[in-house]
């Protein structure tokens, strides 16, 4: 919707219509990560709340800016999504929304998932980073890893969940590092 309205705000009423559960319910496709950079910082609180609040049986992808004031990240109702999109906004790793039990649940309550990008989403404080019980689970075969993130620490967490087939694409965007961690 942003990229077809030249910067122009959304009336009101076409936003009423557009952020429906019965609307969403169909949808395929939910792209909303352009509201950081325009004038629809209020569109993204309804758009995630939606995501959080709403069984999504036909969605397939999201990417989506979720600003980290909302607070903590909740997984969504969404079993078919096979590319996930998450981009936040803290000033420090201690301030992102999701924990790393939070990346687990959606590596392992999604079954067709195959790219996940997590940009500036997880907490790597040491507190919260906190190792998972892998041998629930199998590791989730991806096609496309992108992880944008504070320091090393996640790309160590992330790597014994995720099996990356040598053709996958994986990026990864360190703001900072830390040199007690040391990556295998």
């Amino acid at each position: 919707m942003h990229d077809n309205s030249e910067a122009r705000t959304a009336p009101n009423k076409m936003l009423d219509i557009v952020v429906t559960p019965e609307a969403w319910a169909r949808a395929g496709r939910v792209i909303a990560r352009a509201c950081r950079n325009s004038g629809w910082r209020g569109y993204t609180p309804r758009t995630y709340s939606l995501l959080r609040s709403c069984h999504l049986l036909n969605l397939r992808e999201v990417d989506i800016f979720i600003t980290h004031s909302l607070g903590a990240f909740e997984v969504f109702d969404t079993p078919n999504i096979e590319l996930l999109a998450l981009h936040s906004d803290p000033p420090h790793a201690e301030n992102a929304p999701m924990t790393m039990q939070d990346v687990h649940n959606i590596i392992h309550l999604y079954p067709r998932l195959s790219s996940l990008t997590l940009d500036r989403m997880v907490n790597t404080s040491t507190a919260v980073l906190s190792p998972v019980n892998l041998l629930l689970h199998e590791r989730r075969r991806l096609k496309k890893l992108v992880v944008g993130c504070f320091d090393e620490r996640l790309v160590t967490s992330i790597q014994p969940l995720v099996d990356l087939p040598p053709e996958a694409i994986v990026i990864i965007d360190l703001m900072d590092t830390i040199h007690s961690c040391c990556l295998t």
